[in-house]
Formats: structure tokens, C-alpha cells, sequence
């Protein structure tokens, strides 16, 4: 049942970012299952880099700790009675996603958002201090949605479901350029 206009907005939002998020690692893995992919100078290196930058981008939203932020933690606070078994039952850990989004917030404040005096010198450094796996990630962005699902059916009384999508469209269109000789 509906409550709260900005409960109701930040249930919506992060369903939206975190189903986005799982969404565009999917259009990822399509771009780099090609066999042979040069990645040079194209439109596919820079797509690539965009869905990357975005995908973190949204996955930084959604777990970010500041307390002033609607992000999944807002929704947390307001239904943790309900959140909590339901990870249970899942046999997640909260302190797992709480310690994802605090290895996000290191990567927000020294290579995605920020240019940090020690990122700026060794951005590999930031990304392996951070320890932020594809398969973690993406294990924490499902049980997001699952948990996220779950709350928009308590809160507004109806489903939500993410669409179909495999990422099999980009390969297809990089073999594609590839065939014609648009890309090498």
C-alpha cells in the first residue's frame, strides 16, 4: 500500500537503476563474448566504456551510504522487517551489500567521480584496492532486484517484472559491422 510519496518515488528510482544496471552488464558480456574484437578507435570501444561508466554509475547510486540519499538503504530503513527475511531466505547477508557499496564508494571517490591524487596516479591500484568483481557485482545487483521486487509488491500491491534481454544483439551487430568491414 502506498505511504509516502518519496518511498514510493525511491522504490520506483532504484528499480529502475539496479534493472538497468543488470540489463546493460548483459549488452557488456554480448560486446566482449566477440571472438577477435579489436578494440580500437570505434563507436564499439567507446559503447563499451559508456555502458561500463554507466552501469558502475548506477550500481554507485543505488548503494550509496550517504544517509541523505533515497538510494536502497532509504528503502531499507523503511522496510527492514521486511527486507531482512526475505535476504534470509535468499541466504544473502546484508553486510555482503553493505560491504559492496562501501567498495563502490571507494571506487566513486578515486576513479569514477573523482580524479584522487593517489587514483590519478594508478587507477589499477584504486580498482584492485576496491577487490570489485564483475560476478560479485552483478550476484548483488540480482539480489537487489529480487529484494527490490519484492518491496515495489508490498508497497504498491502489484508486479514488476525486468524485460527479456540477452545482449546477443551486440554481438550480433559487432559481426555484423565486422562482415561489411565497418570495424576491424
Amino acid at each position: 500500500m502506498v505511504q509516502n510519496d518519496r518511498l514510493s518515488a525511491a522504490i520506483e528510482r532504484n528499480l529502475n537503476e539496479v534493472g538497468s544496471t543488470i540489463l546493460e552488464r548483459k549488452a557488456i558480456l554480448g560486446i566482449e563474448t566477440v571472438d577477435d574484437l579489436y578494440h580500437g578507435l570505434d563507436f564499439i570501444h567507446f559503447a563499451h566504456i559508456a555502458l561500463f561508466n554507466d552501469m558502475m554509475a548506477r550500481a554507485i547510486r543505488v548503494l550509496d551510504l550517504n544517509k541523505d540519499s533515497t538510494t536502497f538503504w532509504y528503502i531499507y530503513k523503511h522496510y527492514k522487517n521486511d527486507i531482512d527475511p526475505y535476504l534470509s531466505a535468499l541466504r544473502v547477508d546484508i553486510q555482503a551489500i553493505c560491504d559492496m557499496a562501501k567498495r563502490l564508494k571507494h571506487i566513486r571517490d578515486t576513479v569514477i567521480f573523482h580524479i584522487d591524487k593517489e587514483g590519478v596516479l594508478n587507477p589499477e591500484y584504486a580498482w584492485n584496492k576496491a577487490n570489485v568483481k564483475g560476478d560479485q557485482l552483478a550476484a548483488i545487483m540480482d539480489t537487489l532486484w529480487e529484494v527490490l521486487v519484492h518491496i515495489y509488491k508490498l508497497h504498491f500491491g502489484k508486479e514488476i517484472i525486468l524485460p527479456e534481454y540477452t545482449g546477443e544483439d551486440a554481438t550480433k551487430i559487432i559481426k555484423a559491422a565486422q562482415d561489411t568491414g565497418l570495424i576491424f
